[in-house]
């Protein structure tokens, strides 16, 4: 009972380290655990006499042994195990100081994961079997022959007396302790790693590395200790009590330190927000922890630390054997051997040290049905990966999704054109928005929307309206008035059929005013008065908690869907628990800004936008040296991005936190905290600008080289600016551009690769093989760089020039075939409208969305890439090919290019840019979306529209807030 509740509560404690909130504040979870798992002890201690034989003493048949401790009989086993001497004086303040030390290095090497060494850990089993060798080591001692003086004796009795007495018993203990643990060591290696780099500058491997092997010794230290301090306890009351006591003398001594060190640091600022969701995790993983210390210390106690370490490392190198074997065949688990030899490994030593340890029983099982179940678990396990056989594909995935990029753009163009008159596009319109009809002067903006190919999707238009449904139109009104007043936000008024703006002093952003006003004054006679605050920066503005987004904030139960992760929805009429929205108070301040955030706090503010259902509040990803492949199934089949839109969800990807320079940065223009209507050229999903067309993003830019597709040059250009702010360590280590240059200029020996490669000659069949990200570059070519240096004074400058060299040279991106664009500092990329109008190929990495997004079709008009860039090379490779290049691991994989399919994209986009993307066609979705606004700022707004009369015919009912706007 004892092992079995061990092993749950360790399983249940080391899965839930990477599922809840807690390790957004690792300090201060690990002193609130200690705290609470101690009071949990010490609360437990006082109800202990109520168990059976609560209050008897431990007893043991025992006697000395040579070295002052105590040889015990276990139940567990035939032969002797030592009893630790009685703990000297020292041993509690000791152990104490060890736990602290060992949390500290914890906190460091966490910090450090990307340089850790997965699964330094399973070596503790080791340790443990060394110390127990140390301490007994008289009894491992040779045994001395009964007749010393016999004359007969020769070298093969010495021989025969080494290998049949106890020192043979203990080569065979410490070869399979030995066996398991490299077998769990290799098991756990069988993971991909993220692409968030150990950045030599900042970083060390071997720091990190000794850092790991320094806390496998604390924890050593540690469970001896305890086992030392505990096995002497005569009452299950006083192991109780004595267990909460260290655990709460930790918690206090993690405190004091972790106070210190921010006072020695000069720490100034300091916020202390405990939400509900964070305090049911506390509570939930401190009963846990509470359960876990003690039926491992009363395990200890009954056995030996040898035997629970030993148990542990084979359970946690079982699991990843039979994860790993049950994933064979996907991108990420390509290796069969290396998988199937470190699991075997594991099993078969175990079975052998159950033997050669005579443990007669583990988790109410004898080890003779234990065994027999393990090695079954290995066949079925290591025939269930035969089964599967090694993956292959007879075409290459990319060709099928650009054949299926074709169908799918085909059937959306259907759709969003299939309204030939406007009494069809109002009745489709009705049907999409369920019942809803079209608002005033529809039948207006289907006039002006011919020869514009889109005429009936505008799925993003309805989604940034959405959330301005919860809300009255006063509010909207006011809120607006108070948007126009912060700084770098312009404004637009229409009053009586006439557009004019406002002169913010900034001749750029004059000019974008001005061009805005000139398209709404072609069509400014068909709408209402109204503000439009315009947001003259590149950066999103706008984001509101995700309760106010949704209308659903409930004052009373918000705390507790909280804890549910979990929402209900409130019925917008329902004003019994819910904020008042018609309240002035509930409209915005005068001033809209707020003081200076961190990072930390805006990337709080990030997450707090998400659905709290959502993995980025559920499952936060804090293991940054792993790669997060549950964060890319919704989007991905294989290694390939197939679902655009999904990929643009950023909620569903908690990796993204440690992986882009938006989470990782103070954000340029701080964050409106309040829902309000603010006008922007782009935005990420979590926050709730509303998109307009601007000519300037999409129509401006230098014209196209002249050169032919085949005259350009056959490789891939990105060139980054170092920028002005000041970058942070970590986004220098997760940043999107430092990510990329190490991997193409900078890859270390540890940085590996995935390569889609034919694995036959006619290339009929193709593989995943891993291979050196140094190797996999040198085959694909590339023109990658970084500059900037000569305008920047920040601290990172050095640093970065230093790690990847400078490069200032002005270069024409569309000389090359293939130009990589990844999103710019709070921005989408610069340059995208203007690659895909020219006669290079795009490759896209970007979580930000424009008024066009939904009209581009991946494969078709532009290449996708993950923000992640595991499948850069292979997508890359698909375009290029790798004849007459340098070989990949050893062969010469002769995949042959597709300039085809290279050349087709690039027409492809060029030509619907032509088409669907002209300043004619954003001047309808212009149009479309103010008279969406106009009709949500009308007072009757549920009954003004496009509607038919009493004899089915459709008539404008017109608005009604005429003269509203001063």
């Amino acid at each position: 009972m004892i092992a079995y509740s061990t092993l749950l509560s360790f399983c249940f404690v080391s899965h839930s380290l990477e599922r809840h909130s807690l390790s957004g504040h690792p300090r201060l979870s690990s002193v609130l655990i200690l705290l609470l798992s101690g009071v949990i002890c010490w609360t437990a201690s006082s109800f202990a006499h109520r168990l059976p034989g609560g209050s008897g003493r431990f007893t043991v048949a025992k006697h000395f042994a040579d070295d002052g401790g105590l040889l015990q009989h276990s139940p567990d086993k035939v032969s002797p195990t030592l009893t630790p001497s009685r703990p000297r004086r020292y041993s509690l303040p000791l152990l104490v100081a060890c736990i602290v030390f060992r949390l500290e290095l914890l906190h460091r090497v966490t910090y450090a994961q990307q340089c850790a060494t997965p699964g330094v850990e399973t070596f503790l089993c080791l340790l443990l079997f060394s110390y127990e060798v140390f301490v007994m080591r008289r009894h491992y001692a040779i045994p001395a022959p009964a007749d010393p003086d016999d004359p007969w004796r020769s070298t093969l009795d010495d021989m025969s007396d080494w290998f049949t007495g106890p020192r043979m018993i203990m080569v065979y203990s410490g070869a399979s302790v030995l066996m398991i643990a490299l077998g769990a060591f290799y098991s756990a290696g069988q993971v991909t790693r993220s692409t968030y780099v150990c950045f030599e500058p900042l970083d060390s491997h071997s720091w990190t590395l000794a850092l790991q092997l320094v806390s496998l010794v604390l924890d050593a230290m540690i469970i001896v200790l305890l086992w030392r301090v505990m096995a002497w306890t005569r009452t299950i009351k006083l192991r109780l009590s004595t267990l909460g006591v260290v655990l709460i003398a930790s918690a206090i001594s993690t405190g004091l330190v972790w106070a210190g060190s921010a006072a020695f640091e000069g720490t100034s600022r300091f916020k202390l927000a405990i939400g509900s969701l964070y305090s049911f995790d506390i509570l939930v993983d401190s009963v846990a922890f509470a359960l876990l210390a003690i039926c491992a210390a009363a395990w200890i106690c009954e056995a030996s630390p040898l035997l629970p370490s030993s148990t542990v490392t084979v359970l946690v190198g079982t699991l990843n054997f039979w994860t790993s074997a049950a994933t064979f065949g996907d991108w990420v688990h390509t290796q069969r051997y290396a998988i199937l030899i470190s699991g075997w490994c594991t099993i078969l030593s175990f079975v052998f040290f159950l033997r050669f340890q005579e443990v007669k029983s583990i988790v109410w099982m004898h080890r003779g049905p234990l065994a027999f179940l393990l090695i079954v678990l290995g066949v079925v396990t290591t025939m269930r990966q035969g089964m599967k056989g090694t993956p292959s594909y007879p075409r290459h995935p990319i060709s099928d999704l650009i054949y299926k990029a074709n169908i799918e753009h085909g059937r959306w163009v259907t759709r969003a054109t299939s309204s030939d008159t406007v009494k069809v596009a109002a009745s489709y319109y009705e049907e999409l928005h369920g019942g809803r009809v079209p608002p005033p002067n529809f039948d207006k903006w289907f006039e002006y929307a011919q020869g514009t190919i889109v005429i009936d999707s505008f799925d993003q238009i309805d989604s940034d309206l959405q959330p301005f449904w919860n809300y009255p139109p006063s509010v909207l009104r006011d809120r607006a008035e108070a948007m126009i007043q912060g700084p770098g936000i312009g404004a637009i008024r229409l009053k009586d059929g006439l557009a004019s703006h406002s002169d913010t002093g900034i001749e750029a952003s004059d000019a974008d005013l001005q061009q805005l006003t000139d398209m709404i004054g072609k069509f400014a006679k068909y709408l209402p008065d109204m503000v439009l605050p315009i947001n003259l920066g590149s950066t999103p503005r706008v984001l509101p908690p995700w309760e106010e987004t949704t209308g659903h904030y409930d004052a009373t139960f918000g705390g507790m869907a909280d804890l549910m992760t979990k929402r209900s929805t409130v019925a917008a009429n329902d004003t019994e628990n819910s904020v008042d929205l018609r309240s002035p108070a509930q409209a915005l301040p005068a001033s809209i800004e707020t003081p200076g955030i961190t990072t930390n706090e805006y990337r709080e503010m990030l997450l707090g936008a998400c659905p709290p259902s959502s993995r980025s509040r559920t499952e936060p990803q804090w293991d940054t040296s792993r790669f997060c492949v549950h964060c890319i199934r919704r989007h991905s089949k294989h290694a390939f991005l197939t679902k655009w839109d999904r990929s643009l969800e950023t909620c569903a990807q908690p990796d993204l936190r440690n992986l882009h320079n938006l989470y990782m940065t103070s954000p340029i223009s701080e964050p409106i905290r309040k829902l309000a209507p603010l006008f922007s050229l782009s935005k990420v999903d979590v926050y709730s600008d509303i998109l307009i067309p601007l000519p300037r993003a999409t129509l401006g830019g230098d014209p196209d080289m002249p050169w032919t597709f085949k005259r350009r040059y056959d490789s891939l250009y990105w060139k980054g600016m170092v920028g002005q702010r000041d970058t942070n360590p970590q986004a220098m280590r997760g940043g999107q551009k430092y990510r990329l240059l190490h991997l193409f200029l900078n890859p270390n020996s540890r940085d590996k690769v995935t390569l889609l490669l034919p694995t036959s000659k006619d290339q009929t069949s193709f593989g995943y093989e891993p291979t050196s990200a140094a190797q996999a570059g040198s085959v694909a070519p590339f023109d990658i760089g970084i500059g900037g240096f000569s305008d920047c004074n920040s601290t990172h400058c050095d640093v970065v020039k230093t790690a990847f060299g400078a490069r200032e040279e002005t270069q024409e991106p569309l000389e090359y075939r293939y130009v990589l664009l990844l999103d710019e500092d709070g921005a989408p990329p610069s340059q995208l409208m203007r690659t895909i109008r020219s006669g290079s190929v795009p490759f896209v990495s970007t979580i930000f969305r424009s008024w066009y997004t939904e009209r581009l079709q991946p494969y078709l008009h532009f290449v996708p890439i993950d923000l992640r860039f595991h499948a850069l090379h292979s997508t890359y490779l698909y375009f290029t090919g790798t004849e007459k290049r340098a070989g990949i691991n050893g062969r010469d994989t002769r995949m042959k290019a597709r300039d085809d399919d290279s050349e087709y994209i690039a027409k492809q986009g060029r030509k619907w840019v032509d088409q669907a993307l002209t300043e004619k066609d954003m001047e309808v979705y212009l149009f479309r979306l103010l008279l969406e606004w106009g009709r949500l700022i009308d007072d009757e707004r549920e009954t003004i529209g496009y509607r038919t009369d009493e004899q089915g015919v459709y008539k404008n009912v017109g608005w009604t807030t005429q003269g509203s706007v001063s």
